[in-house]
């Protein structure tokens, strides 16, 4: 076979195992940002809460909370937060003093890590 055909087929060959890679790579980037877990909390702007506990409304997760004012947030205000833990939120009752971790995400703002905090 004539020294050319054979460098000819090598040279393909290489081409072919170049492609390969080349499209096998990509594939796996692609795969990788696809299998990214949704941020957490800790990624979105989160802010140190205190208030009182005024209503507590299971049927949609949340609680009326009479807030103290969060420098840089927020002013002091009565507003509905959404609480995602049940197992705190059932916890919670009027009149209730709390901190708590308030969570501003791309979706709107929840609370969590709720902690009632002794009666004085």
């Amino acid at each position: 076979m004539p020294a050319g055909l054979r460098t000819n087929e090598r040279s393909g060959s290489r081409l072919n195992l170049q492609i390969f890679c080349g499209v096998f790579l990509l594939c796996s980037v692609l795969l990788c940002g696809c299998s990214k877990t949704p941020p957490t909390a800790s990624k979105f702007p989160t802010y140190k809460m205190r208030g009182t506990i005024v209503a507590v409304h299971a049927d949609d997760k949340s609680a009326s909370i009479d807030a103290e004012a969060i420098p840089g947030f927020m002013d002091a205000m009565t507003m509905e937060y959404t609480i995602r833990d049940s197992a705190a939120l059932s916890k919670l009752k009027p009149k209730d003093k709390i901190t708590a971790d308030l969570i501003v995400g791309p979706d709107g703002a929840y609370i969590e890590n709720v902690q009632i905090q002794p009666a004085p």
